[in-house]
Formats: structure tokens, sequence, C-alpha cells
């Protein structure tokens, strides 16, 4: 039989074309299950997004019922550190936000579901936490920037894409792509850390933090558990 000169990839898409559209929607319906964490919580996030785009009203009382803030956490609301990853700091399709998505498909596609899973909301949730508790000491000391934040609601989902990106760093193999892209994600926090001065740029590098580490000890992990070479 002869291979399509073009490689596996325009093979695979001539026999689509000649199989028909049902085998090209299967094929598309493949290529989603092979993804199955991250369409669940793109579609997660979003759909949030697009409700408060229809009904702005609503961001409010998503916000007020599912963010957290250090009064939450110190009243015992622990389901908010989770809750407060689906709800964004403002309403509607926030751009930032959606472009961040985007690295879950090729976080999961590299590192596989469980990884992702755990980069993702481990990621969020301990910059979350971290973050209030640096700011709770601060503002012991005298800090009323650190106040503020004490009472300010935190949510939105952008900690947890930062961490998936640390997690898929970290599996790259050393070369040139891996130091490109490590650099792009450094000056983005760099550039972050100028120009918002927000929680955001303490946050963001924590989950980073997080992601790497993640992915690093499942590495180590697995080469415990491989076994010897005879």
């Amino acid at each position: 039989m002869r291979r399509s000169q073009h490689g596996p990839v325009f093979a695979d898409v001539a026999t689509s074309r000649s199989l028909g559209p049902q085998h090209a929607s299967d094929a598309r319906g493949g290529r989603l299950r092979s993804l199955p964490l991250s369409v669940v919580l793109i579609v997660t996030v979003v759909a949030p997004m697009v409700v408060t785009q229809r009904w702005p009203s609503a961001h409010r009382a998503l916000r007020r019922w599912f963010a957290l803030s250090w009064v939450h956490l110190r009243a015992g609301q622990l389901w908010r550190v989770l809750s407060s990853t689906f709800v964004q700091g403002g309403p509607g399709l926030v751009g930032g936000v959606l472009v961040l998505l985007l690295l879950l498909p090729i976080a999961e596609w590299r590192i596989g579901s469980r990884l992702t899973a755990l980069a993702f909301f481990l990621g969020d949730w301990i910059s979350s936490i971290v973050v209030l508790l640096g700011a709770r000491i601060a503002a012991a000391l005298g800090s009323g920037t650190a106040a503020h934040v004490l009472v300010h609601l935190d949510s939105g989902t952008s900690a947890a894409c930062y961490a998936c990106a640390g997690a898929f760093l970290a599996r790259l193999h050393a070369g040139r792509l891996r130091r490109v892209l490590t650099t792009m994600l450094v000056a983005d926090l760099a550039i972050e850390g100028v120009l918002t001065h927000m929680v955001a740029e303490i946050q963001h590098p924590i989950a980073v933090v997080v992601g790497v580490t993640v992915a690093t000890l499942a590495s180590r992990r697995a080469i415990a558990h491989a076994p010897a070479a005879l």
C-alpha cells in the first residue's frame, strides 16, 4: 500500500475525506475524548462567563457566593477555595482567561489528565492560601495594602492555568524549545508584576512553582518505580 508523501497527518485527513463526514465527525470526537479533563474544565470555566456576559448582575451574586477571602477562610468555608477557581474577577468573557485556557489541552496532551488536574487545582489552591497567609502576616506588621487584600474577594482561573504551564515546561525535554518557552513565561510574569500591581503578580509565580513541583515529583516517582534494566 502506497503511503502518503505528506506523512501520517495528511494521510489521516485524506482518509477522513474519502470515508465521508461521519468518519470526520468520529475523528473529531476521538480527539475530544483524548482530552477529557480539558473539555470539562473549559466548559466549567466558560459557562459562568457566558451567563455573566448575558446577565452582568449575576456576576456579583457568583462572587458573593463563591469567591474567597481571608474572612471566609478563617470562618472555615474551605469549599470556597475550590469554587473561587471557576468565577472570574470580572463579568463576561474575560479575554486573558480565554487565552490561558488554551494551555490546558496542551498540558494534558503532554503530561496527561492526572498531572494536569493536580497542577490545575493544587496550583490555584496553594497559591491562593499562601497569598492570604502572607497578607495576614504583613497586615499584622502594619501593611495597609495587605489588610485590603484580606477583605478583597479573590477568584479566577488564571493561577490554575499558570500552574499547568509550569508543569508542562517541567516535563519538556531540555533544549531550545524549553528555554524559549521558559523565557517567554518569565517575561510574562515580570511584565505582569511591573504593570498590574495586583495579587496576581504574587499568586501567578507561586502557581508556576507549584506546577513545576508537581511535575518534577511525579517524574521522580515514575523513575523510582520503573523496573530496573536487565
